[in-house]
């Protein structure tokens, strides 16, 4: 459970860098 919440933190982060892009 713990894995699967830093790979949505991590999906979360890498959309934010996306759309700042």
């Amino acid at each position: 459970m713990l894995m699967f919440t830093e790979f949505c933190h991590i999906i979360s982060y890498i959309r934010s860098c996306i759309y700042l892009m």
